[in-house]
């Protein structure tokens, strides 16, 4: 039998870590946890209470639904589609000589 109510927490907190470029200290630090319930829970080893969920789901900025009922991994491109939308609305926000700085910025880091 197919479970249709699988739960992709672990799953989507590993996924949305790395595909942000988190890394597992800066990610305890800014939730005030010990990095070794982030690995427990990207292992699989601890479950993510609801209230957790809630908070990584905002930690992420993906919608709760989504970061609890879909795999992530494989809505990449929907994923990827609402990071350039948050960006583009994000550099749009910005004065023009903020958006000089940084393109430069951006310029300067794919040079690297």
């Amino acid at each position: 039998m197919n479970n249709t109510n699988q739960n992709f927490t672990t799953t989507n907190v590993k996924y949305l870590r790395e595909s942000l470029n988190i890394k597992q200290s800066k990610m305890a630090k800014d939730l005030k946890i010990d990095q070794s319930t982030i690995t427990k829970w990207e292992n699989g080893q601890r479950n993510i209470t609801i209230d957790w969920a809630i908070k990584l789901a905002n930690y992420f900025d993906v919608a709760f639904g989504d970061f609890v009922a879909t795999d992530l991994s494989k809505e990449r491109a929907k994923f990827d589609s609402s990071l350039d939308q948050k960006l583009i609305k994000s550099f749009k926000e910005l004065s023009d000589s903020d958006k000089e700085l940084l393109i430069s910025v951006v310029d300067k880091i794919k040079k690297n």
